[in-house]
């Protein structure tokens, strides 16, 4: 799920004066709820998930339905090679309602639609909707955006009326 990487030391030669991706937005009400990564590859941060039944984070597919984005962690340190990411079988937060960070990998505008593709990446009119999401805020191609996620999920017994 590799998405171009930063480097936390010196930000790739670009500085993300409005956050990085991954960054809690804001300290409004959020959800976040850690998943297993059950691939055999690294998870990225701030790019979309989704889960299997078990709690484990599994490859996107055409079909897949995405549970949310993940989150950089505060105080999980980059490796050796200044890379920062979620190996296999580690805890991977994951928020499912609140405002996070994102690269846009197509460019977009508030109020536009968020959409995945299979390798994680977010942007707009991608293969994978992402339901109950919108950008925040407006980014040229590649750019940092601020994207708000809805995906609370309400019990079956819940969700009906009686």
């Amino acid at each position: 799920m590799a998405t171009g990487r930063i480097d936390l030391g010196t930000y790739g030669d670009k500085l993300f004066e409005l956050g990085i991706p991954g960054m809690d937005a804001d300290i409004n009400i959020s959800s976040i709820v850690s998943y297993t990564n059950g691939t055999d590859e690294p998870v990225d941060v701030g790019v979309a998930v989704g889960v299997n039944e078990e709690g484990r984070i599994v490859p996107l597919t055409a079909s897949s339905e995405v549970t949310g984005v993940t989150v950089r962690h505060p105080v999980w340190p980059a490796n050796a090679d200044g890379e920062w990411f979620y190996p296999p079988n580690s805890a991977v937060p994951v928020m499912e309602f609140g405002r996070i960070w994102a690269i846009c990998v197509a460019g977009c505008n508030v109020g536009d639609p968020v959409s995945a593709e299979t390798d994680g990446t977010l942007s707009v009119g991608g293969a994978l909707p992402v339901t109950g999401a919108f950008w925040d805020s407006v980014a040229d191609a590649g750019g940092i955006a601020l994207l708000r996620l809805n995906r609370i999920k309400l019990p079956e017994a819940a969700a009906t009326p009686p």
